[in-house]
């Protein structure tokens, strides 16, 4: 999920050197059913489990094809530094993220042009025409309290990421707030986007 609008930047504007990233993970992402649930209500967890599976799985889906077809991954000459921090709470469906990237290349680029790229991008899939891929990868909300999960996670029939909150960072360059429904995007669909 959080590897699409971190892969629209990178195609506009090079690799990322480094991420951070908060998640607030709702309870149906961590598979527990009946009573077991119960444990998130009044609660936050926060350890999930995912630190770990949430960089190697970032590095992997930003990886590239050249045009012969073998893989290439542009992080094997920027290194990709990942700091994640995944928390579980009591919302049935939506993963909600606080983001933040630093871009290897100086200067970075500013936040409405950061704003207006996650706007206009169009992956492969779909134009390629794709009848599972959303008319919209990337739907970009100027409200100030968006993206909320109930509010927004239905739009495309749940399988757009919705980004929020774009502005500049001063720990490192930008920084925004996206949300995706886990249960229909998940991290195979995301891989498609």
């Amino acid at each position: 999920m959080r590897s699409v609008p971190l892969a629209a930047l990178e195609h506009a504007f090079g690799p990322l050197d480094a991420t951070l990233v908060m998640t607030v993970q709702a309870v149906s992402g961590a598979g527990h059913p009946g009573v077991q649930s119960l444990d998130i209500f009044d609660n936050v967890v926060p350890y999930t489990g995912e630190e770990d599976k949430l960089k190697w799985e970032l590095k992997k889906v930003l990886g590239a094809m050249c045009d012969d077809g073998r893989p290439f991954d542009l992080h094997e000459q920027v290194p990709l530094n990942v700091f994640a921090a995944c928390n579980r709470v009591p919302m049935l469906e939506g993963h909600t993220e606080c983001v933040s990237v630093r871009f290897a290349r100086r200067p970075p680029p500013c936040w409405s042009k950061v704003r207006e790229v996650l706007r206009r991008y169009t992956c492969e899939a779909q134009a390629l025409g794709c009848p599972s891929v959303p008319a919209e990868a990337i739907v970009v909300h100027d409200k100030l309290d968006r993206p909320q999960p109930r509010m927004v996670w239905d739009y495309h029939d749940g399988t757009d990421v919705s980004v929020g909150r774009v502005r500049e960072c001063l720990v490192l360059d930008i920084k925004f707030v996206m949300l995706a429904n886990n249960v229909v995007i998940g991290a195979a669909t995301s891989s498609i986007i």
